[in-house]
């Protein structure tokens, strides 16, 4: 069996290039898009560092502040409530 109609024997080769060019634009639009996810994931992971760092810095702080609190109150209280025990 015999194919007829000599147009679709000429048709039948460009198919296989069309479909190639066209997987070609849809993996460079795929690597476009991943590209794109990888630039705003570095970003992400850039402001997350500065917010740890953010972070860390705030907690120092208050934990240094805290810290001279707790010393100031201990320095402001009597002498006979700040060491019972060396009394003879």
């Amino acid at each position: 069996m015999k194919k007829s109609g000599g147009s679709e024997s000429v048709k039948l080769p460009e198919e296989p290039l069309e479909r190639a060019r066209l997987q070609a634009e849809v993996a460079k639009q795929r690597v476009r898009i991943a590209k794109n996810e990888l630039k705003r994931a570095r970003k992400r992971l850039k402001e997350a560092k500065r917010e740890a760092r953010r972070a860390r810095k705030q907690s120092a702080a208050a934990r240094k502040a805290w810290k001279r609190a707790r010393r100031a109150q201990k320095d402001a209280a009597p002498e006979s409530q700040r060491k019972p025990s060396a009394a003879p």
